[in-house]
């Protein structure tokens, strides 16, 4: 978890960008399509990405790969000065409340699957790692509302399936200002670590990678 300050200007302006959406569209129904659900989701994977430095966004990108194709709502990627070739971070999918949930958590590890081969394609490339190939990537399942988090490796999954993280999105939600910008807060500081720790991990040899993870899993 990345502790971010209450009076950050780029969470203030996240909370702000959110309300002004909540005004204008009389928040999230049950029903609301993917487009309107896009319209919250955007402003916290913005504001994620803005605090930390060559991390970038590709929007409604699709990937390839050997045996699967899929599409993903949001890539981050990271790309450094000099650096030819982008480095794969994480990938978010969007979901409304009717789809079934472990059928979109599956779409997203198909995804993860696809970035995670192009990634380890690119680093035998540039590093030339021979025994050790382990790596890990995030994803992010997310109504606008529920905001799930997964823990991609070379050799296993971790999730937070059974339980989420909500932001109240609901019409009156800008009633009770505070409690939206905890809620939000919230979610972003678990993104924002995410990412942040993927980003750290860049340059680390596999085994070190390996102990990163055994770390958060304990």
């Amino acid at each position: 978890i990345y502790k971010i300050d209450d009076n950050d200007e780029i969470l203030k302006g996240c909370v702000k960008s959110i309300q002004m959406q909540l005004d204008i569209m009389k928040g999230l129904k049950r029903d609301s399509n993917h487009a309107s659900r896009h319209m919250f989701i955007s402003p916290i994977l913005l504001a994620a990405a803005s605090f930390i430095q060559n991390l970038y966004i590709h929007l409604q990108k699709e990937l390839e790969g050997d045996k699967y194709s899929g599409h993903v709502d949001c890539e981050f990627y990271l790309r450094r000065q000099l650096q030819v070739t982008s480095e794969k971070i994480a990938c978010v999918t969007e979901m409304t409340v009717d789809q079934e949930i472990k059928a979109v958590f599956a779409e997203n590890l198909v995804e993860l699957e696809i970035m995670m081969r192009k990634t380890q394609e690119w680093m035998k490339k540039a590093v030339k790692y021979e025994k050790d190939s382990y790596d890990f990537l995030y994803g992010i399942v997310t109504t606008a509302t529920e905001w799930y988090f997964i823990l991609y490796t070379t050799e296993d999954v971790y999730s937070t399936s059974t339980r989420f993280y909500h932001v109240n999105l609901v019409d009156n939600a800008n009633e009770n200002e505070d409690e939206l910008h905890k809620q939000v807060k919230s979610v972003l500081e678990i993104l924002v670590g995410m990412l942040k720790d993927r980003v750290d991990a860049s340059n680390e040899e596999p085994a070190i990678k390996r102990r990163r993870v055994q770390e958060k899993i304990k």
